[in-house]
């Protein structure tokens, strides 16, 4: 019989019941190679038991290895390699989720395996990714690279680096051992100073993210894992390196993880059905992927945890300790008393709500029904705006782009045009206030936008910055989220004065959007927004509407909605400054007389009575 072994073809004379077998090459060189019972691997040395396990798992198990599949493969190699670990039902699946390649494909010299896992907390999700990232890596260590990445470095050190470090110890114990770990750069070289072939974890939040793709666009081995954590989180711009990773690299796998937030976010677009999200329910527990052409992903393969199908709910008690228990199943039912929440469904379901379920600000049929990512016509006048939300402490600074102008059917519409995060420099020798001031007041410069045309969040953290604005350009809006709610009408369609409809400013700030929404008089609206308006409950208290805190908003989603914020700043500067109210209608007239009473102060009243009205018009163009 014939069989290659390592790339040379050799004629195989078999003798029963004997280890070493006699061969020779077709040119008649003899060689001696070794048959490994009990899967019939034939190598040209003899190999331990526990090596024999990682080959079967390293070359996919076939009917060369005996017929034992690459998933058991895998178990018999994690049982070598940590002995002590306990396996439950959840981590068993997801270990031979990733470890199947029935969904992989073919592009080129590349088999990509693309996996995606959407779950309740404390599914495992992580930890298991973590173990699989050391053991898959452990496997070939000359020929494979190992990517991690995570939204912050405080969450990658929590995260999936813990179990890496952790499980790269134990296995110094055993007869897995090898290379070295530099715990402070968060990596583990296959051995020592080798940055080519290693475990990295990488942290993609602010500043972290140029860093972040020029590392992934450097890696280049012929096995290469993806393991992308917190996906919800995870810019589009690491994405965009997949085509890249593929250069040179026979297997890519990609695991994609999270839990549910949006269908609209990138985790979402990951986990979207071939067939369409109609096809699926809370109750559907794997099924095939869309492909994403713009970021190289083929279709793969989606994985659904339900903490109310944990092993621990159907058991009725908790057997496994460290997953979702019956307890977190009791507390779950207590804490929605019959209503749908967002909170519940991404940590207790793991899976996207149903549109018409929850009271968002927004939901994503609503989005698309008013056209928020849209264009605006104007009829004849606009001018530029922009909104600052200055957060600090890890979230995002928020620099938010618009414009204001008159709409064919009278009424005031906004336009967002772009946003663009603001860092400050820790090297700089300015104080952090002064740097951010600074840098919004060059942006806005730039594009001609005055300091009567710009707003800001000035509550907390946010003074510092708006009063070196103030100080250093010029009078800006003032917007207190913390506040009380204002005396404009809270829309057309509701003649009472906001403070009567809101409990707090923040909620007359969020819900004022939706209701430029409804009226199509606010446009341009980024994913980033549109996810977090939809993800923001509210509900009616004492009569009044009130808006979900930011502290279990955060919980839901993951981080602060600083992108929605900044727009709810810059539609308070359209209320406030500019005349714009939800759904009304504006003459002619009307319009021209909002715009001239801004010039007023330029002129005393004998020139104003005086002048030209072709004139006036002149310098109100």
């Amino acid at each position: 019989m014939r069989r290659d072994v390592w790339g040379l073809t050799w004629v195989i004379r078999l003798r029963s019941h004997y280890k070493a077998l006699e061969l020779s090459s077709q040119k008649g060189a003899s060689v001696k190679l070794y048959r490994h019972l009990p899967y019939n691997i034939v190598l040209d040395r003899k190999v331990s038991p526990q090596s024999l396990e990682v080959i079967g798992f390293r070359d996919g198990g076939s009917l060369a290895t005996g017929g034992v599949s690459k998933f058991q493969h895998f178990k018999n190699y994690l049982k070598y390699a940590l002995p002590a670990y306990a396996l439950n039902p959840w981590a068993e699946k997801q270990f031979e989720s990733l470890c199947s390649d029935k969904y992989a494909h073919k592009d080129g010299k590349t088999t990509v395996n693309v996996v995606s896992w959407t779950g309740c907390g404390a599914a495992g999700k992580t930890h298991t990714l973590g173990v699989y990232s050391v053991l898959w890596f452990a496997a070939d260590i000359k020929n494979s690279a190992v990517t991690l990445v995570s939204s912050s470095k405080l969450m990658l050190r929590r995260r999936a680096w813990n179990t890496v470090a952790s499980v790269w110890h134990d296995l110094q114990k055993g007869p897995y051992a090898f290379g070295n770990l530099v715990d402070s750069r968060t990596v583990l070289q296959a051995t020592k100073n080798d940055d080519k072939h290693a475990i990295f974890g990488t942290a993609v939040q602010g500043g972290d993210l140029i860093a972040a793709i020029e590392n992934l666009k450097g890696i280049h081995s012929p096995r290469l894992l993806l393991v992308i954590d917190e996906a919800v989180a995870t810019p589009a711009a690491i994405w965009e390196t997949i085509p890249n990773l593929k250069k040179a690299c026979q297997d890519l796998t990609i695991a994609i993880v999270s839990n549910a937030v949006s269908k609209l976010d990138n985790h979402g677009r990951c986990c979207e059905p071939l067939e369409g999200w109609n096809s699926i329910s809370v109750a559907s527990e794997e099924w095939t992927t869309k492909p994403i052409p713009e970021w190289g992903l083929p279709s793969g393969r989606c994985y659904h945890w339900d903490g109310h199908s944990s092993p621990n709910v159907k058991a009725k008690k908790t057997i496994y300790p460290f997953l979702y228990s019956y307890e977190d199943y009791k507390q779950s039912l207590i804490n929605a008393q019959g209503q749908q929440t967002i909170q519940m469904w991404s940590q207790d379901r793991g899976f996207w709500p149903p549109q018409g379920t929850i009271t968002s600000v927004l939901d994503e049929v609503m989005c698309d029904k008013y056209d928020v990512r849209g264009r605006h016509v104007w009829q004849s006048f606009s001018k530029k705006i922009a909104a600052l939300d200055p957060a600090f402490g890890g979230d995002n600074c928020v620099l938010q782009f618009g414009e204001i102008g008159d709409l064919p059917n009278g009424r005031i519409g906004i336009q967002l045009t772009g946003h663009m995060l603001i860092n400050a420099d820790p090297t700089s020798k300015d104080e952090v206030d002064y740097q951010i001031a600074r840098k919004v007041i060059k942006e806005c410069g730039r594009r001609g936008i005055n300091p009567e045309e710009f707003a800001m969040d000035a509550s907390g953290t946010g003074r510092g910055v708006y009063a070196v604005i103030k100080t250093e350009w010029g009078d800006c809006l003032r917007v207190e989220f913390g506040g009380s709610p204002s005396e404009l009408p809270a829309s057309s369609q509701d003649n009472r004065v906001s403070s009567e409809v809101y409990d707090r400013k923040v909620s007359e700030l969020w819900m004022s959007v939706r209701e430029f929404v409804l009226t199509e008089q606010i446009k341009g609206m980024s994913t980033e927004a549109i996810i977090e308006f939809c993800n923001r409950e509210y509900c009616l208290k004492n009569r009044k509407i009130c808006l979900q805190t930011k502290e279990e908003c955060k919980k839901a989603i993951g981080h602060s909605p600083d992108f929605a914020d900044a727009v709810s700043v810059i539609c308070e500067l359209a209320r406030t400054r500019l005349g714009a109210v939800a759904g009304t209608y504006q003459k002619q007239s009307d319009r021209w007389e909002t715009e001239a009473k801004k010039y007023d102060e330029f002129y005393d009243e004998n020139d104003i009575a005086t002048s030209d009205p072709v004139e006036e018009m002149q310098v109100l163009e």
